[in-house]
């Protein structure tokens, strides 16, 4: 005798077969996106040491209804190299009918760089 299958799995299943995108393979879609962009970006030297806070702030609008981002670090420059460890927070809202409508990334960052 046979399982049968609970009555929410068989909505699901029926209601479902139709599907936007299909199980297996992938999707692609190109899509060009112009936006005008504004923004800030500058470094606070921490007394006479060599720690300093580096910062950038950028907001903008377009073919997207808003993106911008912030970044801050606490950074430490010796001989011709700077270090530093921060956090960056991302925001794209494209709005509209794109296929992805917004998209928000945030963690922290660890750099180096080498000035010549």
């Amino acid at each position: 005798m046979g399982q049968k299958e609970p009555l929410l799995s068989q909505y699901m299943n029926s209601r479902f077969r139709e599907q936007t995108f299909a199980r297996t393979g992938q999707f692609e879609e190109d899509v060009t996106v112009w936006n005008g962009v504004g923004g800030v970006r500058g470094r606070v030297n921490l007394g006479d040491s060599n720690w300093y806070i580096p910062y950038y702030a950028d907001v903008g609008a377009g073919d997207s209804d808003l993106t911008w981002q912030l970044f801050t670090a606490l950074g430490y420059s010796f001989d011709k190299w700077d270090v530093g460890l921060g956090f960056r927070h991302i925001v794209f809202e494209a709005g509209g009918d794109s296929i992805i409508d917004n998209i928000s990334m945030s963690g922290p960052i660890l750099g180096a760089s080498y000035n010549f």
